[in-house]
């Protein structure tokens, strides 16, 4: 008796995860339970005929498979049969991908279950979750009764799916090895088991030789070396272009974006690249095509540690200016002097750059580490969304995941930074109203706590200044009460020393590191105490002013509407702006619904909206809220649907100063920072939201005085 790839699958599961649960086998093995009872009574059979266990012992259970001589029987007999089983139904749909992806004929049934060594039934099975995957690129599987399979879809969109699937499961020292093992080996027998070697087997070792110095020629030229990540994916696109080429595939670029291309310096190095390809491979380049190798060059990162020259990052946005504002949120939000690290800032400025060009030319970015860091440095990440709001409102689109993870990384690189400086021992002095009890149970405890502090002595609040005299060498004095006004530099923390009080006063003394962090985002207006302040500026002060005053003045509620649809609303919304010029008021739609076509503005489960735009159709900022008879659809930021019956509107002009963008952005900031604003929203009256909203803009002010200082 035999036991086919499914069941021994099932098997190594149980094995591996000590389990026999059957509904969690048949989710994580996506088997029907009806499948996986019979596949279990075939196990049994197969388990004892080939005497690992006598009839009978499994009555009670696979339990007794989990340690022992029994485990590593079976172990040894599982090994044996997987050398010729077949592929996983994840690595199996893969290898169709990348046979539809690939193939410049349309693929038949009958060869992709001849090449799996699996039933044509099963292909047409894997042929659904296939289906799915290319939904999520906008192509569309065809499939031809006689004719066979085949991809449908824009030429740009099926190279993303082949690059993403290019490096599924594989990172840069895999793709490395790949590339060396076809330059090295002068003929492959065996068949491709997936994309990467599928692609690689498309073209000729003396291809990937020449491509290399056609990029390498091209690096020369821009005077800068590529990162071997985007050194990486220029080589994959460039071996992949010339195979789509000759198969007659082309890439189509709108003609606004190829104007702007044509004005940088990549495109000029890109195009004698090209000239250079064609004459090396017979084929034509056309005008496209060098855009495409251009929109790469210029959303590479290189290896500079300087800033890259102009030559080769024209950009129309002051990223200074971005990074600087940034890195000042992250250390108003946190208390952590992000703004005053050079290394940081300048990582920023040198990733932001090329990051930015991505962004305009919705290039797609590829992380490998992100799931990683979210999950090793959540809090760092919840940072970095916030900061990024920063750039998301000057490049008017949203920031993805992936390059979230890129900031997150740098960020958390000038913690681990921080945090492995050698420090000298920071000399505390422990204060309290008496000086006895519970100064010494404190002292106990910050010594075990933070191991670089030395207590060097506890006294009372009167004999604090006194000791001080004494013992210049203390570098901060710790207090379990408000002191008030001191000359020297002192914490307040509570007696038993929480750890939000170790944080606070790690971060005060500098030793603060990534097992240290939180996000506080909730509550954190008020000016930081350590953060740097910026110069005053009256012209500044009086535009916050004017912006509070409008938006005060002019905010209205709306209420009871009758639509039926989001656009509905997004009209009604447009006129009631703008109700005696309907050019104009139609010009405000439009520019409504392409912010909101581009990425959705409903809050998860909260029944409302944040809609927002600029537009040429209005001159300064407005700021109301639209509430609906009925629920209308909207969608979230990830495209799923939501039922919206109150709408937050801000629409700005597009000229309008920076500073009143600042101030109507407070009211999107307190969608998450104040917890009863979504409620109030849908519920309050407009009495009541202007005066919560009066008081936000009002503390916003208040703050930028705080933070400045006059010189």
């Amino acid at each position: 008796m035999n036991i086919n790839t499914r069941q021994l699958q099932v098997l190594k599961y149980m094995l591996e995860n000590k389990t026999q649960a059957s509904n969690e086998i048949a989710e994580k093995l996506d088997i029907h339970p009806r499948t996986l009872y019979r596949d279990l009574n075939k196990i049994t059979g197969w388990i004892e005929e080939n005497n690992i266990l006598s009839s009978g012992e499994l009555n009670a259970g696979f339990e007794v498979l989990w340690e022992g001589e029994a485990r590593r029987k079976l172990e040894k007999l599982i090994a044996k049969d997987i050398e010729t089983t077949r592929y996983e139904p994840e690595k199996r749909r893969f290898i169709i991908l990348s046979e539809l992806l690939l193939s410049s004929e349309p693929v038949k049934i009958f060869y992709l279950a001849d090449k799996l060594n699996v039933t044509e039934n099963t292909v047409i099975s894997d042929l659904d979750k296939v289906e799915s995957f290319l939904k999520d690129y906008n192509l569309k599987l065809v499939r031809k009764p006689g004719l066979g399979l085949y991809v449908e879809g824009e030429e740009k969109r099926i190279r993303n799916a082949i690059m993403n699937i290019f490096y599924q499961g594989l990172d840069l020292k895999d793709v490395r090895e790949l590339i060396k093992r076809k330059i090295t080996e002068s003929t492959s027998e065996k068949t491709h088991i997936n994309i990467a070697d599928r692609l690689l087997g498309l073209v000729e070792e003396e291809t990937i030789k020449r491509v290399e110095e056609i990029i390498h020629s091209m690096e020369e030229e821009l005077g800068e070396t590529l990162t071997d990540d985007a050194y990486i994916g220029l080589l994959i696109h460039t071996i992949l272009a010339i195979s789509r080429l000759k198969s007659g595939d082309t890439i189509k670029i709108s003609e606004e974006i190829l104007s702007s291309l044509k004005l940088t310096p990549e495109f000029e190095v890109a195009e004698k690249a090209s000239s250079k390809l064609e004459e090396e491979f017979g084929i034509v380049i056309p005008i496209d095509e060098i855009a495409y190798i251009t929109m790469h060059l210029r959303g590479a990162k290189v290896n500079n540690e300087k800033l890259p020259s102009e030559k080769g990052t024209y950009l129309k946005y002051d990223v200074a200016d971005i990074v600087n504002r940034m890195l000042v949120r992250a250390s108003r939000l946190t208390g952590i002097e992000f703004e005053k690290d050079k290394d940081l800032y300048m990582g920023l400025l040198i990733h932001l750059k090329p990051a930015i060009t991505r962004l305009e030319l919705n290039m797609p970015i590829r992380n490998p580490l992100l799931e990683a860091i979210k999950d090793q440095y959540n809090e760092l990440f919840k940072l970095s969304q916030t900061i990024l709001k920063v750039l998301e409102d000057e490049l008017s689109c949203k920031v993805p995941e992936e390059e979230t993870g890129f900031v997150a990384m740098h960020l958390g690189a000038y913690l681990e930074r921080k945090k492995s400086i050698k420090k000298e021992n920071i000399n505390v002095l422990v204060v309290c109203p008496s000086g006895l009890g519970t100064s010494r149970l404190l002292s106990s405890k910050l010594s075990k706590e933070i191991s670089e502090i030395e207590v060097v002595g506890h006294t009372s609040i009167e004999e604090a200044e006194d000791f001080l005299a004494e013992h210049p060498s203390v570098d901060i004095v710790v207090s379990t009460v408000n002191l008030g006004e001191k000359e020297f530099d002192y914490i307040v923390v509570n007696p038993l020393l929480t750890n939000k009080d170790i944080v606070a006063l790690k971060r005060r003394i500098g030793i603060v590191g990534i097992d240290d962090y939180t996000v506080d985002i909730k509550n954190r207006h008020d000016a930081i105490p350590n953060a740097k302040k910026q110069n005053f500026d009256m012209e500044k002060l009086k535009r916050y002013i004017q912006a509070s005053d409008k938006i005060n003045k002019d905010f209205f509620l709306k209420d009871k509407i009758t639509v039926n649809s989001r656009d509905e609303l997004l009209k009604y919304i447009s006129r009631y702006i703008i109700f005696n010029e309907k050019d104009k008021a139609e010009k405000l739609f439009a520019d409504i619904k392409s912010r909101e076509d581009l990425m959705g503005t409903a809050i998860k489960s909260k029944n409302l909206a944040l809609v927002h735009a600029k537009s040429d159709s209005i001159e300064e900022i407005i700021a109301g809220v639209f509430r609906t008879k009925t629920q209308v659809v909207f969608t979230d930021v990830e495209g799923s649907r939501e039922n919206v019956d109150t709408v937050l509107m801000l629409l700005m002009g597009k000229d309008v100063p920076r500073e009143y963008k600042e101030v109507l952005s407070q009211l999107s900031a307190m969608l998450v920072e104040t917890e009863d604003f979504i409620p109030m929203l849908r519920l309050g009256d407009e009495k009541e939201i202007k005066e919560v909203i009066k008081l936000a803009v009002n503390q916003f002010i208040q703050n930028y005085i705080k933070n400045c200082k006059v010189e």
